[in-house]
């Protein structure tokens, strides 16, 4: 994959990939410049491991630098969804759409700018800072996603199947004890969320070490938490970054 995308244009950064549940398709942001890279993986394709698409992903208005933290194509392959982390403004979701290949506007009475699901798009969404991390439900109808400010956060975002133009986001563990939830995911039956954490200095912990905690995904009751086998290093460096239920 990485030698794939060095051929849509030189010395982009690889950050974030991931792949369709079809597996027909990837995903892959590159950071300096911040660019959408979309790649035939579809073995039965005359363009199987092409680029078949590269886009800048547009600017956060205001924001002096952003970061594409995590990608996700949803379960019908329509949309290409990256939580944008961002410098002086609040969180983003960007959504791409695949069959138009156009970004979508979240905002359309500013029509010289695109406008990402967060604190200017209409509606507008205030959501925690610092995502790291984004998973769609089998059905595409919401995402859980997290991420590390605010010494940790889970909340669910919402999304009209019928109506692009509606979404909402619902925080439900905001500085709650699970610092450093890096790695999150949302089970095969979309019931229960699984987020990752481990000490961070300045933040109070609900547990002592590396930890799994298991979340309510319909409204973000904990269900549980399992303590993790520490890596030998510091309790504030365990780098648990990706959760994958089987």
């Amino acid at each position: 994959m990485f030698n794939t995308v060095n051929m849509a244009g030189g010395t982009n950064l690889v950050e974030i990939w991931s792949m369709s549940r079809s597996g027909n398709l990837a995903a892959v942001t590159t950071l300096l410049p911040n660019n959408l890279i979309l790649v035939d993986t579809n073995p039965q394709s005359p363009t199987f491991l092409q680029v078949i698409h590269q886009s800048p992903v547009p600017a956060s208005p205001g924001a002096l630098f952003s970061l594409i933290t995590d990608v996700e194509i949803t379960p019908d392959e329509e949309y290409a969804v990256m939580v944008v982390q961002n410098v002086q403004v609040p969180t983003d979701v960007a959504r791409f759409h695949i069959p138009t290949l156009t970004w979508v506007d979240h905002d359309p009475s500013t029509p010289l700018t695109i406008e990402h699901i967060g604190p200017n798009s209409v509606p507008a969404l205030a959501m925690p800072d610092s995502p790291t991390w984004i998973d769609f439900a089998s059905h595409g109808s919401f995402a859980a996603l997290g991420g590390i400010g605010n010494c940790g956060w889970v909340g669910r975002l919402d999304f009209d199947l019928a109506d692009p133009s509606v979404w909402s986001f619902t925080p439900f563990q905001v500085g709650t004890g699970y610092p450093n939830a890096w790695g999150g995911g949302l089970s095969p039956d979309d019931a229960t969320i699984a987020v990752t954490s481990w000490d961070a200095n300045g933040c109070v912990s609900s547990t002592s070490g590396p930890a799994l905690h298991f979340f309510d995904a319909t409204n973000g009751s904990q269900l549980g938490t399992t303590n993790l086998p520490v890596n030998g290093g510091s309790s504030t460096l365990q780098n648990l970054y990706t959760v994958v239920w089987r």
